[in-house]
């Protein structure tokens, strides 16, 4: 028995006989050297473990066995649901396995901060090639319902045990209908990060956006065609209609496209493709057009990171230690990276990297750290009296992020709606069982086309979501207005709820505007300063203007009219222009832009990368801090502009990438086919 990419062993640690599927040995023969004991003891614990190991391969199944078994003979409700919290239970188990460890070793080949899209990847491609791995997690467990169920994304948000909730400074142009006139934005803080609570969206970007990023800023390695194998290194698209040249089929990472999207969602699609917009893949050769987007969802689940790599057989020197807080890093010398520092318990530690430190800790909390540990524009941090400081550089400048508002249309006819996601038993039942049903997705459909400042067809600039919210849903108002005058919001949103509608959101993809990240307290408890600068660049709030007036264009004027219209009454604090349509009314999407315009969760570019004798980067091509040595940014703070797409697939393509070029420069004789998919 050994690792499985050791030319002298048999089995590997599961006992699975390497190049024959479905076959193991479990008895004393799988031990690589003789037991200093008699062998009894240690034949029976090689049977005990290798049925647990067993079990956690295929118990999960099992229970989809009894479930449909119970059907089929017709049993009672109540059985079906002890069936049901025995699966969930089982699953819980896993995860909470997964974070329960409670020591740790002194030091580590490598020390790895954030579980999240980036780093979890990063940890466990560093793992599988023998490296010892220490991967640091702040938060704790998934949860086996909120977070793994795709129909319950929305129920997820409102538990803030699994979130980070930053606070935005506020401007006053946008975002006056929030409390206090400011806007929030959250990250995970649960294993897999941002991936375990997000709307798990899968859409990588335009090719034209990893070229610019190579051609301007000296990101060499980081075009769309060099970033393409990794891509598709960590992709198993489950859709047999999706181009293989663009796709992986065999990678951790599960992605589907919805297979029985609702029917209004087809109508929406079908009146944009009405007025000339191409059905496309939008991960596929081009961005112009519409789609139902594919999604990180595997056989009715999420697929995390957390999910998809970390309970994993693929990472099996990795260490994780969750409700680690890292507050920063341990420089020394040259300056030298050595670890990092980080509290647990009320208590504070140390541990030490013997090869590098990698931050993959996210666009606000990746340069805070670095900021703590010394690193960072030198004015800045003599004002909080850090010392040393080991490296001057632009830490925190370049913030971006996209810009969203949501606007609900009522639909006219709840014939062409499926049922709501409920946690309830049948539901459940398909969801576990068919992967089928409400809770199984959470289809969404996107338009990408362009703005008035943009004549690049090949490149757009700008988005509609659009997503079906049943009548008395999840309550979606509770996440997107907390209201500062609720006795004007709750009446509005009570009429909302109170229909399904279509909820509609513009969003701009390619802002020029930048903002910052600086630090509020030298404590690392406390948040840093978060200055988005959202559509203060005057091409953005014309595109901006333009996403939001043609939102409306589509609902008044083509067929989808038939079936979801303008909510009559305006949002608090807004006037409809009389006697025009609503999508010609600019005041109105000036008014809207000013009540509940808010940045879209995809915050880039505060650790920005590119050549390193640019003085405006703080990591080189490869990742690396400059000025300091074994340390590293791995995540989507490295990304010198925003990407014109969700984020999370450009953020999991950074971990695959930055593990690449960690073990590039670590491992003798390693080369990128070696890493298994």
């Amino acid at each position: 028995m050994g690792a499985v990419d050791r030319d002298d062993v048999v089995v590997d640690e599961r006992l699975r006989v390497k190049g024959v599927r479905n076959l193991r040995v479990i008895d004393s023969s799988v031990y690589p050297t003789v037991i200093n004991a008699n062998t009894n003891a240690a034949a029976m614990v090689a049977g005990e473990k290798g049925a647990a190991l067993v079990l956690e391969d295929h118990h999960q199944d099992l229970f989809k066995i009894l479930l449909l078994y119970c059907k089929m003979v017709e049993v009672s409700t109540l059985t079906y649901t002890i069936l049901m919290l025995s699966w969930i239970t089982t699953r819980q188990i896993r995860h909470d396995r997964t974070a329960s460890r409670e020591t740790w070793d002194n030091s580590y080949d490598f020390v790895v901060v954030g579980t999240g899209s980036a780093g979890a990847i990063v940890a466990c491609r560093l793992s599988h090639e023998g490296y010892s791995v220490l991967l640091l997690e702040a938060g704790g467990a998934q949860d086996a319902v909120l977070t793994d169920t795709p129909g319950l994304v929305f129920h997820s948000l409102l538990d803030s045990k699994n979130l980070c909730i930053y606070s935005n400074e506020k401007q006053p142009e946008l975002g006056q209908a929030f409390i206090n006139g400011q806007t929030s934005e959250f990250k995970g803080k649960v294993l897999g990060g941002g991936s375990t609570v997000n709307n798990m969206i899968y859409n990588r970007g335009n090719r034209k956006y990893y070229d610019s990023i190579a051609r301007d800023f000296g990101a060499n390695g980081w075009s769309f065609e060099q970033l393409l194998p990794y891509f598709k290194k960590s992709e198993n698209n489950t859709d047999p209609n999706v181009d293989p040249i663009y796709h992986g089929r065999s990678g951790p990472l599960g992605v589907s496209t919805p297979p029985n999207p609702e029917p209004l969602l087809l109508k929406w699609q079908q009146s944009l493709h009405e007025l000339g917009y191409p059905i496309i893949d939008a991960n596929g050769p081009t961005q112009y057009g519409t789609s139902i987007m594919q999604s990180t969802i595997r056989d009715g689940l999420r697929q995390s990171t957390a999910n998809s790599y970390l309970e994993s057989n693929i990472c099996p020197q990795l260490n994780i230690l969750t409700r680690a807080f890292v507050t920063k890093v341990l420089i020394e010398g040259q300056p030298n990276a050595v670890g990092v520092e980080f509290t647990k318990g009320n208590r504070e530690y140390r541990v030490q990297a013997t090869k590098e430190t990698i931050l993959s800790a996210g666009p606000f909390n990746s340069p805070h750290i670095l900021m703590l540990s010394g690193i960072g524009h030198r004015d800045h941090l003599e004002k909080f009296e850090i010392s040393p400081i080991w490296s001057d550089l632009p830490v925190g400048d370049n913030l971006q992020n996209h810009v969203i508002l949501i606007i609900s249309m009522p639909v006219r006819n709840g014939s062409l709606l499926l049922p709501g996601p409920q946690p309830n038993v049948q539901q459940l039942y398909d969801s576990i069982v068919s992967h089928t049903g409400p809770l199984a997705t959470s289809p969404l459909s996107c338009l990408h086309f362009n703005s008035s400042v943009n004549s690049d067809w090949t490149y757009p600039d700008i988005n509609l979501h659009a997503a079906t919210v049943p009548a008395y849903g999840l309550g979606y108002e509770n996440i997107f207005y907390l209201a500062k005058r609720p006795e004007e919001w709750r009446p509005y949103m009570d009429t909302v709820i109170m229909n399904a509608n279509l909820a509609v959101a513009p969003v701009l993809f390619s802002p020029k505007s930048t903002g910052y990240i600086r630090l509020k307290s030298r404590d690392p408890m406390t948040f840093p300063i978060i200055q988005q600068n959202l559509l203060r660049h005057p091409d953005d709030r014309q595109a901006f203007l333009d996403a939001i007036s043609y939102a409306f264009y589509v609902v008044e004027e083509t067929s989808i009219s038939e079936h979801v219209y303008v909510n009559p009454e305006p949002i608090p604090g807004c006037q409809y222009c009389p006697d025009i349509p609503v999508w010609k009314c600019s005041s109105y999407h000036k008014c809207l832009i000013q009540q509940i315009a808010t940045a879209f969760l995809h915050p880039v570019g505060t650790c920005r990368m590119g050549a390193v004798d640019r003085d405006d980067v703080v990591v080189d091509e490869r990742l690396r801090v400059k000025g300091v040595r074994n340390l590293r940014v791995i995540d989507s703070s490295v990304y010198p502009t925003v990407i014109n797409a969700n984020t999370n697939a450009a953020a999991m393509v950074a971990g695959e990438k930055g593990a690449a070029l960690v073990l590039e420069d670590h491992h003798q004789g390693y080369s990128d086919n070696k890493i298994r998919d």
